[in-house]
């Protein structure tokens, strides 16, 4: 049978592993834009520092040069007159101590010789007029000799007896000499423009367009220091965008301006707007593992949708396949059924609901273990799966039964598939012997659903239970009554619970040592709206059946403490009470502690309530059993077995639970044509009792023989009409405290 995967599991995945990839995309990027503004914060950091320190060094270099020509012109002052002769013979001498493209000497009108001999005027130059009165000084532009090499003019008056008479000219290179900063490596690819006080070129570094230098459209090419850090403040977090998009737009210099503090002069000084090699291998090396971690989470998405379908299949397996057969269990042939009973095949056919089981098939777990009990239902079901016809979907519901939604045409058909249904299962080795009962429910109509058509089927095959000469019992209009009775039971219940409508009955108990009450067995009662007693048989097997019979016991747990409670006060020698646990709350592991702290609210000492359980409890679960019964007598409370000796494991009950009292069912005391037969079996059950240390109390006894025999073989306590049927509290009361 193919399964599909419900997409609605696997959906909810792949919009997480979406939502994922896109978050990590989202945060990745966001890394990787907070690395390059942090990069680039810091690289400004450092480029803005270096500005300040090439201002201080270019500072530094006019300064000395400012010098240097000071003392060349003061050693000119002193060599006499200034004519063409003597300037041609001094200018070759102060060549040689500096690198000069060329010098001049100029009388004071401005006019003079350059080492060549070339004649000159200056006359209208700032920096002659400077130095005329006096100023060592420097060109405040760009100058060009010859038309074509960008130069920088240093002035210096040449004094003689305190007066100028002329002044000395030096011609150096506009462009700055990097040389001059190579402990800054980072300036190595950048710009450096000195600028006047009109932001006008007077020096440049190597690599500079100076052609058409102006300013702004230098600054164009990218953004001052504080512009850009405005540009790139936390407001805008898409730093590495806006690079991307800055390179594009070829904007691609950061500039940093520094006052050089001469003549209100300032450097420009450029860094290329981009990533440095080891950020960028950082960003890379980011990135990457980024792919990778992003990689790494698709597969791990990818596996947990794989998983996650795995398990979809184990849970359906789970759900739908029963683990001791290996087939459909209940859940998914109600399903099936439920399809054909939906289907156009229900009107076109006819339909009937089989349930079958085996007679007493707990003697087979009993006497061969639940491994051979396992291995017997999968023969059974076998058997079904041969037998059914295609389309026919069945099932093991639970323990040893079996549903089967057979077709037919007529009813005569039914019988007849059923018989040869049951003649193959007596074919299996293991139960040629054994009996197996059918309830049929004829399907007519769909009002009803497949578990309530279940218990229809269920109702026709127990009418017949323990019969020999029946195996096959159809549900009929009895049965329906039947139904219908356990739905008003179970439509008053609950109503009937709250309004107090169950009584509390007392049976005495007493020793056979001098014929005493020793206690009493609290038995429930239904008052009816009529103010009629309802018997037990009637709604305790409905209460076990639907679960109610929890709420019940606890009940009957407390009103019985609440009437000990009122004895005690009322200065009363109060005597044990028993109350019946249904083997229900047996699958509840907190059993023990529920009932102490029921007790413990009434205020009743533990040893007052024994906690009655029968024998077919040990068949649920054995485990949580022994140990509720060993947390109850540590309470203090006394435990006892109803029942004993009416299932089919009570020796192996015996032996594993730690009883305090044994209560023979009254059932081993009927009359049957073996009396010495029966009696021995009584007197051995008494007397391995005894060695187990258990007190032993028979139940249902009515005759003066009966009490002669169990006093003789050393029974303890005996119940029964003929001391006393179960009575009123207040009648109790009455009779076994106020009289006495």
């Amino acid at each position: 049978m193919k399964f599909k995967i419900p997409k609605n599991r696997i959906i909810p995945l792949i919009i997480l592993t979406i939502i994922s990839m896109i978050m990590s995309m989202i945060l990745g990027l966001y890394r990787v834009d907070k690395m390059t503004q942090y990069s680039n914060e810091s690289m400004n950091e450092n480029y803005d520092s270096i500005a300040e320190k090439t201002a201080a060094l270019i500072k530094q270099g006019i300064e000395n040069k400012f010098q240097s020509i000071t003392v060349d012109a003061n050693l000119i002052g002193q060599a006499g007159e200034l004519n063409k002769e003597r300037i041609l013979s001094l200018l070759p001498l102060l060549e040689k101590k500096e690198s000069y493209i060329d010098l001049a000497i100029v009388d004071l009108e401005g006019k003079g010789y350059d080492i060549t001999g070339e004649e000159l005027d200056v006359s209208n130059k700032m920096y002659f007029i400077k130095a005329k009165y006096g100023e060592v000084n420097v060109s405040n532009s760009l100058s060009y000799k010859n038309t074509s090499e960008p130069i920088m003019v240093y002035a210096a008056p040449i004094m003689e007896n305190k007066e100028c008479k002329g002044v000395l000219l030096t011609i150096v290179s506009a462009q700055i000499d990097m040389t001059t900063f190579k402990d800054e490596g980072e300036l190595e690819e950048g710009l450096i423009y000195l600028l006047n006080q009109t932001n006008e070129l007077i020096a440049f570094s190597k690599g500079s367009d100076i052609k058409n230098f102006y300013y702004d459209r230098v600054i164009a090419k990218g953004y001052l220091y504080s512009d850009y850090q405005h540009k790139n403040s936390d407001s805008n977090p898409f730093r590495l965008h806006h690079m991307l998009m800055e390179k594009e737009e070829k904007l691609s210099y950061v500039w940093f301006q520094k006052p050089l503090g001469i003549n209100k002069w300032t450097i420009l000084v450029g860094r290329s707007d981009k990533i440095s090699p080891i950020t960028e291998n950082i960003l890379m090396l980011t990135i990457t593992t980024w792919i990778i971690t992003m990689a790494g989470m698709f597969l791990l998405f990818m596996m947990m949708i794989y998983f996650q379908s795995r398990s979809n299949r184990k849970l359906i397996r789970m759900l739908y396949y029963d683990p001791i057969t290996g087939g459909n269990n209940w859940y998914k042939f109600r399903i099936d059924m439920n399809k054909i009973l939906n289907s156009r095949l229900f009107r076109k056919k006819r339909f009937a609901l089989i349930n079958f089981d085996i007679d007493r098939f707990k003697i087979i777990n009993d006497t061969f273990g639940h491994q051979k009990g396992d291995e017997i239902l999968k023969e059974i079901y076998y058997v079904l799966s041969k037998w059914v016809k295609r389309g026919e979907p069945f099932t093991r519901y639970a323990a040893d039964q079996f549903y089967v939604l057979m077709t037919y045409q007529e009813e005569e058909e039914i019988t007849a598939r059923i018989n040869e249904l049951d003649e193959r299962m007596h074919c299996l080795r293991d139960t040629k012997t054994a009996k197996f009962y059918y309830g049929v429910y004829l399907v007519t109509e769909r009002k009803d659903s497949v578990d309530r058509m279940g218990d229809f089927a269920g109702i026709a095959k127990h009418t017949i239970k323990g019969s020999n000469e029946v195996c096959i019992s159809y549900f009929d209009d009895v049965a329906r009554v039947q139904i219908l009775k356990e739905e008003e039971i179970e439509k008053t219940m609950h109503e009937a619970l709250k309004n107090n409508d169950f009584v509390v009955y007392l049976q005495p108990k007493f020793s056979l040592k001098g014929e005493n009450i020793s206690g009493a067995e609290a038995l429930v009662r239904w008052k009816d709206k009529e103010g009629n007693l309802v018997a037990p048989s009637s709604f305790i097997p409905v209460f076990e059946k639907n679960g109610f019979i929890t709420k019940l016991d606890n009940y009957m747990v407390r009103k019985v403490c609440e009437i000990i409670r009122v004895w005690i006060d009322k200065g009363y020698r109060v005597l044990p009470v028993s109350i019946n646990l249904s083997r229900v709350h047996f699958t509840d592991t907190n059993l023990a502690y529920s009932i102490k702290q029921i007790v413990d609210e009434c205020n009743v000492p533990h040893e007052l309530i024994e906690l009655e359980l029968t024998e077919s409890a040990f068949m649920q679960n054995k485990e949580v059993l022994i140990r509720t019964v060993v947390l109850l007598r540590q309470f203090g409370f006394l435990v006892s077995m109803d029942d004993f000796g009416s299932g089919y494991s009570s020796l192996n009950s015996l032996k594993d639970l730690p009883l305090d009292v044994v209560k023979l069912d009254g059932e081993l005391f009927n009359e049957s044509e073996d009396i010495e037969r029966g009696h021995t079996v009584i007197r051995n059950t008494v007397s391995m009792a005894k060695d187990l240390h258990m007190e032993v109390v028979a139940e249902g006894i009515e005759t003066k023989e009966q009490i002669d025999f169990l006093s003789g073989i050393g029974c303890d306590t005996v119940q029964g009409y003929y001391y006393a049927k179960p009575m009123p509290v207040n009648q109790f009361e009455l009779q076994y405290y106020e009289s006495k």
